[in-house]
């Protein structure tokens, strides 16, 4: 519960015989400008963190790791084949593959990680001192996409190529270079499930 509260000092004569105090319920208030923040850095349709929310919490962890000497590692995500969903079943369908993703994407993570849909079919992870090498991340990722793919009775799988790279704060740079690295990485993955036939058609 949050209140104003305002006061003003009281006189007798002339001279101060108190303070009056008054206080006004501003809970409603307080929550509407909370909702209307997190507006801001909410994707709505999956309701982890839009481009800018991830933007922003990510620049304060890429600090604290130049403090700390704690490295990072960010996750490049997409989503295989989403025009192709769209294309054939319908952007409904589209949408709710995206949220598909998200659920995997939060099963995978923990909830210190800060996990965004950036856009489009676009996700990232930035992964907070946390031990665990890349490839056990992956496969952990691996496993809980497959799950989702057995449990689902739609006619398409859920598909992601991922770009891996860290920050290291001896070196530091941007979030956005940090993002470009590992979105190449991504695209180098696609291309070869294009090559070999893995790609979502």
């Amino acid at each position: 519960i949050y209140f104003d509260v305002k006061s003003s000092m009281m006189m007798d004569r002339g001279k101060p015989s108190g303070i009056l105090f008054v206080a006004r319920d501003a809970t409603k208030r307080r929550q509407n400008e909370e909702q209307i923040r997190m507006m801001a850095i909410i994707d709505t349709l999956t309701g982890l963190y839009n481009r800018r929310g991830f933007v922003t919490l990510a620049e304060q962890q890429m600090k604290t790791a130049v403090r700390t000497g704690k490295k990072l590692l960010l996750f490049f995500i997409d989503l295989d084949g989403l025009k192709f969903v769209n294309d054939t079943w319908g952007h409904e369908e589209g949408d709710r593959a995206l949220k598909r993703t998200a659920v995997i994407l939060k099963k995978t993570f923990r909830e210190s990680d800060i996990i965004s849909r950036l856009a489009g079919d676009e996700f990232a992870a930035l992964v907070v001192d946390n031990p665990e090498l890349p490839e056990v991340i992956l496969t952990r990722l691996q496993c809980r996409t497959d799950e989702e793919n057995a449990a689902s009775h739609q006619p398409y799988q859920i598909s992601m190529s991922i770009g891996v790279t860290s920050y290291d704060p001896s070196e530091p740079c941007s979030i956005h270079e940090l993002i470009s690295r590992a979105d190449h990485r991504m695209y180098d993955q696609k291309k070869e499930k294009k090559r070999t036939g893995q790609y979502p058609r």
